[in-house]
């Protein structure tokens, strides 16, 4: 945890000193850790027995009542909420300081000219930093405490369980997701004809954004949850290759539904929460 910790605030010292805030750490955080709480992390838990014992959602969601009842409902949240919070606060600091190291290596004309590329060049920047240090550590932390598994004791490594696909996963995310969120804001801006827009206008932006990301990183997703659940050392590939032989093209987007649930209420709490505190960056205000 020393270790993880001291890597995590190491790189958020050097974006903050690079273009990002204390306001976007700190705006950032909060909004992630009120959405965990409210609802995030029971969606969370959900999704990750769906994905783990391949049910529906209805059924998953009986047999966790039925064995704990709402604290069932609630297992793992501390660590799901010191993620969230290392997350919020992270993920935009990097976000900031990636929008901020491209803003000065690239071109005004490429920014200006092509916001949709250039935003998932932030994407990549900023999916890398986050999964290295913060999402793949403490993601795993979540699933193994989720699993029954016993933690740092098995050992440092698998804090990096399933880090192959998870960076990919992440990049994807970031990817798909900040030039989701451009495109989105760029049609709403056309459709309505100035980019003053109503509380109504960007929650669907929010819920735009959120979709098109879900979808997109599933397979991803699900195949870092089977590898950081198994008992025994796998690859995420493997892992998603025995899931689909299993079940075929419905193991790579188990749980979609809550995942979409999930994501687009992390969106719309999370742009709202940020852009009502002025903490977005200057290219992504709403």
């Amino acid at each position: 945890k020393a270790t993880v910790s001291v890597l995590y605030w190491h790189f958020v010292i050097m974006s903050s000193s690079n273009g990002g805030s204390c306001g976007v750490v700190v705006g950032g955080a909060l909004a992630q850790s009120i959405e965990v709480l409210a609802l995030g992390h029971v969606l969370d838990r959900i999704k990750v027995e769906q994905q783990v014992k391949m049910q529906p959602c209805r059924a998953v969601v009986r047999d966790m009542w039925q064995r704990g009842g709402l604290r069932e409902l609630y297992k793992g949240v501390n660590y799901n909420l010191i993620q969230a919070a290392c997350k919020g606060g992270g993920r935009w600091c990097m976000v900031s300081g990636a929008d901020w190291a491209c803003r000065n290596t690239m071109s005004t004309r490429m920014r200006e000219g092509h916001p949709v590329l250039y935003n998932g060049c932030v994407g990549v920047v900023a999916g890398v930093a986050e999964t290295t240090f913060i999402s793949c550590p403490m993601e795993s932390l979540k699933i193994n405490c989720m699993t029954g598994g016993k933690g740092l004791s098995e050992g440092v490594k698998m804090l990096w369980n399933g880090w192959t696909l998870q960076v990919a996963k992440q990049v994807i995310t970031w990817c798909t997701f900040l030039m989701a969120y451009e495109h989105v804001r760029q049609c709403m801006y056309s459709c309505k004809g100035s980019r003053d827009l109503t509380t109504q206008d960007k929650l669907l932006v929010c819920v735009g954004t959120g979709s098109i990301a879900t979808v997109v990183q599933a397979p991803a997703d699900v195949a870092k949850t089977l590898a950081q659940s198994s008992k025994k050392s796998t690859s995420s590939l493997s892992a998603l290759s025995a899931a689909y032989a299993s079940k075929g093209v419905q193991a790579l987007f188990s749980g979609l539904s809550t995942k979409l649930v999930r994501h687009c209420s992390t969106a719309i709490v999370m742009l709202l929460t940020m852009d009502s505190l002025d903490c977005l960056p200057e290219g992504m205000k709403l």
